[in-house]
């Protein structure tokens, strides 16, 4: 149901990709990919050194360094209210 949602298909479709090894189409692969990323190329083709595997170490360097900005915002707030 999630990834019929986040993507646009029925949940029948999802299901068969998922349930019965039925092969998204092309602009579903897509969806998928617009959708979750690189980590997605890494998880179905987790043994193929590709350049997705680069972008999703980025991705997830960015989202961790966003993450501690966030943290160190809030550590300089509570350190001001001494």
């Amino acid at each position: 149901m999630y990834v019929a949602a986040d993507i646009g298909v029925a949940v029948g479709t999802a299901r068969k990709w998922l349930d019965q090894g039925h092969c998204p189409s092309g602009p579903a692969y897509d969806a998928m990919i617009a959708t979750y990323g690189a980590a997605f190329l890494c998880a179905i083709r987790p043994d193929e050194a590709g350049w997705w595997h680069r972008v999703a170490r980025a991705e997830r360097q960015a989202a961790l360094e966003a993450r501690a900005e966030a943290i160190e915002q809030q550590l300089a707030s509570l350190r001001g209210a001494r």
